[in-house]
């Protein structure tokens, strides 16, 4: 891999800052009031409608699958079940879709509803990672409104033991390469006849033939290749020198040399032949026979190169072999004297074999838009309920565009397939092509009037997480288009991903080399509306997830790999220490009925919630009668579809509303990544359900000779959307992001968040491991120190020029829950005392000192942009951050760029729309290249390959 292309994989750590705080507030306050946890908020995308007899029937295909006997550790084909909508005037909403690990939901096109009339589709495999049989009466659960809901299919496979298959290629490829050589060869001579009958004849010759041979296989599909190259150099040189009245000498020396290299190859491996040089001492033999001393001095240099450079389709493994033979002749004779002949002969051979087998990732030919900026999708804004204007969770857009480094301007390119934010991190890929995974498509959305909704109606946007993502393709220097990844899986990934991380592996030795991990991230839709809406009425939130998976460019497919650590059933930190949390919300039961005995409150339902115990918490909401609702111990599980709690006395019988769990592994959304040197990849913070819920401190490594997750030692402060750089060291310093606590907020529902913004920043050291505070930078979240202005931004690394070795850290947003007026941190709040705030200032972070110093201050304050450090152009090495939102202390937040930003933030946020820094002077200068025609907040970004 370039070390261009290894760089960019940090310039794109932009996270989803798509999520706007007012409208991501005002779903928390539904979160938190509706579905409160005692130890962490949990939202719930999963809940389903209250049977309605009245409502749309949906037929499932199939009502149980068995897989068979499937290896191990490997997946089996996938098995598709049909939904129907039977109804011919009522859509069917689609709540959520589940299915029970280790079976996989690999693909879906049902979205969020079914119309009257329509059919959709879903994708299971089965994934087994250890032998036995295993048996899922509800492996696939469908939740929805139509009757009868929840609707299951019985999922059945068997885990076997059983070789691992390889796929075999064989491709041959043979390089010959004509060697040219030069060689010198200079004989002195000098005779002198005395007249005695001894002969003395001494002879002297030197043969130094150099021979260097290099084969290099560059690969272009895994396969088995043969490689063979033949470098032939022969010289000859004759050297005459006479001198008067002396014999007259001649030297003749010929050098041969042969390089012969073979070289085999295995799969996913790269060989380059070695280098061979022998060097030969001659041996000489003299004869004479004479009445004369006659001594004749000869020296043969002889000097040949070969190279030859040949392209096999293969990763290989090479053995070369390289034999050098040199001759030299020398031969003096007098005109009146003896004759003396002098012979020598020299063969070197030298073998060898190069060292381990590597795996290789080869450097992708330069595209016709290479260092040019990629900026795709992003949001708009819109009007929540008509008046508060906001910059993300309310239009998706599916524009794209590139920032011209040559020329300084933007060009419009093929949109994406999908309009989208909150996507993972754009990744380029070694084969030239950029990869943006999942993310979330939002919408203006109405609910009711109607069934569950009731009499109102209540408007708003949803947010659904995608299940898809897409390749960029670059075709000329102006034009480029989008297509669905995954045509090896289906068109989709293993699920729907919002805000999750992904990260090229490289350097790690394995098969996972020039893969893609893509980690947790959130699933399900969000509906943000000023009104609440019923439970059951609309979507309540996404939720995150501790699944991964592995995108391979190679066969353009996703497939499931380890999930992160969780700990027991129920049990959270600190008393738990093995992995995530396991005091998250399960799925959601129906409540029939409850009533109350005394204080023992019995609920009743058609099965009781997924993960029931009796001693956690059980979350109640939506019963008829208010006091049924609410976070109780279980005290008792008498049935199947009963359990008891304790209540306050005096509540009237009650209907309706749901049930879960407090025992579901809990995930991560908004955790950000880096490749370590060694391989591995760092996951570090993140929510535990979702952004503004409870901010994670743990950190994970992945390794892929395992494909395992394992914990590594806990941060010291919990951040979701921190800037991350990989250091020059290989260090990894992580900096600001925001600090989520509304766990405490649990049991106040009209005052459910607290969070603040950080300056602080840390380094984590790989190898003792260690998270270490920069200089000023304190563990107690929201502190002042480290950064010179809280944050939530990308960070960016030079690597030439003034600022070489330093990480960057642009603008970014201030995001904090306050007493109306200053920041009160944790102290629980309502959404009207939310403030976020765009910042201009600049830091740089100095490894040597590990402190950070303020630089130049951005023209525009803005936060969530499109960056990148430029390569090529006038401006190259200088960073450009491109579009993004701004907002001033309010709920309120604007695309820069756009009419609306102009209002909010004043007339400069509609016109600055882009700026560069140059290291070499410390300052930000604003773009001359007309704004795009659709400007927008958090796209995904990156520098092209």
């Amino acid at each position: 891999m370039s070390d261009a292309l290894e760089e960019d994989c940090f310039y794109m750590r932009l996270k989803s800052l798509v999520r706007s705080f007012a409208a991501i507030a005002f779903a928390l306050m539904f979160l938190m009031g509706a579905f409160a946890r005692p130890v962490l908020a949990q939202s719930d995308d999963d809940v389903a409608s209250s049977p309605d007899t009245k409502g749309p029937k949906l037929n499932v295909s199939k009502k149980t699958i068995n897989f068979g006997n499937v290896i191990a550790t490997l997946q089996s084909n996938p098995v598709t079940v049909n939904l129907t909508n039977k109804s011919a005037s009522k859509d069917i909403t689609i709540t959520s879709i589940e299915v029970t690990a280790p079976f996989l939901l690999i693909s879906n096109t049902c979205g969020s509803s079914i119309p009257a009339g329509g059919t959709c589709s879903v994708g299971v495999a089965f994934h087994p990672t250890k032998t036995g049989k295993i048996k899922a009466k509800k492996g696939l659960t469908f939740r929805d409104t139509a009757q009868k809901s929840p609707q299951h299919v019985e999922l059945e496979g068997k885990g076997i033991s059983g070789p691992t298959p390889t796929p075999t290629a064989t491709a041959t490829s043979t390089a010959t390469a004509t060697a040219t050589s030069t060689a010198t060869a200079t004989a002195t001579s000098t005779a002198t006849a005395t007249a005695t009958s001894t002969a003395t004849a001494t002879s002297t010759a030197t043969a130094t033939p150099t021979s260097t041979a290099t084969a290099t296989a560059t690969p272009t599909v895994t396969a088995t290749a043969t490689a063979t190259d033949t470098a032939t150099a022969t010289d000859t040189a004759t050297a005459t020198s006479t001198t008067s009245n002396s014999p007259t000498a001649t030297a003749t020396a010929t050098a041969t040399n042969t390089a012969t290299e073979t070289t085999t190859a295995t799969p996913t491996e790269t060989a380059t032949g070695g280098t061979a040089t022998a060097t030969a001492t001659p041996t000489q033999t003299a004869t004479s026979t004479s009445t004369a001393t006659a001594t004749s001095t000869s020296t043969a240099t002889a000097t040949s190169t070969s190279t030859s450079t040949p392209t096999v389709t293969a990763t290989s493994t090479a053995t070369a072999t390289a034999t050098s033979t040199a001759t030299a002749t020398a031969t003096a004779t007098g005109t009146t004297g003896p004759t003396a002949t002098s012979t020598a002969t020299a063969t070197a051979t030298a073998t060898g074999t190069t060292g381990p087998t590597a795996t290789a990732t080869s450097t992708p030919t330069a595209g016709p838009q290479a260092g040019d900026v990629l900026i795709a999708g992003g949001d708009t804004g819109g009007l929540l309920n008509g008046f508060i204007p906001l910059a993300t969770s309310t239009n998706s857009t599916a524009a794209a565009e590139i920032y011209e480094a040559l020329s300084d301007s933007f060009g419009v390119v093929g949109s994406l397939n999908t309009a989208l934010e909150s996507s993972a991190t754009a990744v380029a890929l070694p084969n030239g092509k950029t990869l943006i995974a999942g993310g979330s498509h939002c919408a203006p959305k109405t609910y009711g009037p109607g069934g569950i909704c009731g009499a109102a109606t209540y408007n708003g946007f949803q947010c659904d997480a995608l299940n898809t993502a897409e390749l960029y393709t670059q075709s000329t220097s102006t034009t480029g288009s989008f297509s669905l990844a995954g045509s090896g899986s289906g068109g989709v990934m293993t699920t729907a991903r919002s805000g999750a991380s992904a990260t090229l592996i490289t350097g790690s030795g394995t098969s996972l080399d020039g893969k893609v991990l893509i980690t947790g991230g959130s699933s399900g839709s969000t509906f943000l509306s000023l009104s609440a809406p019923p439970p059951g009425c609309a979507p309540f939130g996404q939720v995150a997830q501790n699944t991964a998976e592995i995108y391979d460019p190679a066969a353009d497919s996703f497939t499931a790999t380890g999930s992160m650590p969780g700990c027991a059933a129920g049990i959270g930190l600190p008393t738990c220490t093995t992995g995530l949390p396991s005091t998250c919300g399960g799925t959601h039961s129906a409540i029939t009925s409850a009533a109350e005995s005394g204080t023992t409150v019995t609920i009743t339902s058609t099965a009781n919630p997924t993960g029931l115990l009796v001693g956690n918490n059980v979350t109640v909401t939506g019963v008829s009668v208010t006091g049924y609702n609410g976070i109780f111990n279980v005290t008792a599980i008498p049935t199947g579809t009963t359990f008891q709690y304790t209540a306050a006395t005096g509540l009237a019988a009650g209907t309706g509303g749901y049930a879960a769990a407090d025992t579901a592994q809990c995930g991560l959304v908004d955790a950000d990544a880096a490749l370590l040197n060694n391989g591995k990849v760092l996951i570090a913070g993140g929510d535990y359900i979702s952004f503004l819920g409870q901010s994670s401190q743990q950190a994970f490594l992945f390794d892929p000779s395992t494909a395992t997750f394992s914990q590594t030692v806990p941060m010291n402060v919990p951040r979701e959307l921190p800037g991350i750089v990989k250091l020059p060291n290989g260090d990894i310093l992580l900096a600001g992001g925001l600090t989520g606590a509304a766990a405490a907020c649990a049991a106040t529902p009209g005052t459910p968040t607290a969070f603040t913004t950080n300056s602080s920043a840390e380094i984590y050291d790989p190898t003792v491991p260690s998270w270490t505070l920069t200089t000023g930078s304190s563990a107690t979240p929201g502190a002042a120190g480290g950064m010179n202005v809280k944050r939530i931004a990308a960070g960016s690394l030079f690597t030439s020029g003034t600022d070489s070795g330093l990480a960057i850290f642009a603008g970014g947003i201030d995001a904090e829950t306050t007493d109306s007026t200053n920041p009160n941190f944790p102290t629980c709040e309502g959404t009207a005392n939310i403030h976020q705030t765009t910042v201009t200032a600049t830091d740089l972070y100095d490894p040597a000192t590990t402190a950070f110093t303020a630089t130049g201050v951005l023209h525009q304050s803005r936060g969530g942009y499109g960056f990148a450090i430029l390569n090529v152009g006038a401006n190259a090495g200088d960073l450009v951050v491109i579009g993004g939102e701004c907002a001033v202390g309010s709920l309120a937040s604007a695309a820069i760029g756009t009419t609306e930003a102009g209002t909010v933030c004043g007339t400069a946020a509609h016109t600055d729309y882009y700026e560069l820094f140059s290291p070499s002077t410390g300052t930000w200068a604003l773009g001359a290249g007309t704004t795009p025609s659709t400007p927008a907040n958090s796209p995904a970004s990156g520098l092209l390959q």
